[in-house]
């Protein structure tokens, strides 16, 4: 088993969410080496996992969308 680093984001369980977290890396020529999504039953929302070729600049571009901002 290996161990590699991940991005955790909470989105916001609206259509379009990931759609518009995907753009945004696209804009910015971020790669995305796997990405999966959990969602929450309770409908609050859901947290997305992923691997880019940029973790670092993922998460600086990300924390725009996070639930609560």
């Amino acid at each position: 088993m290996r161990e590699t680093e991940v991005v955790v984001v909470e989105l916001s369980n609206k259509p379009g969410a990931l759609k518009v977290v995907t753009t945004e890396l696209k804009k910015n020529k971020i790669d995305i080496k796997y990405i999966y999504v959990t969602s929450c039953s309770c409908g609050k929302g859901s947290k997305m996992v992923l691997q880019t070729d940029d973790n670092e600049k993922t998460m600086s571009l990300l924390t725009r969308y996070t639930e609560g901002n």
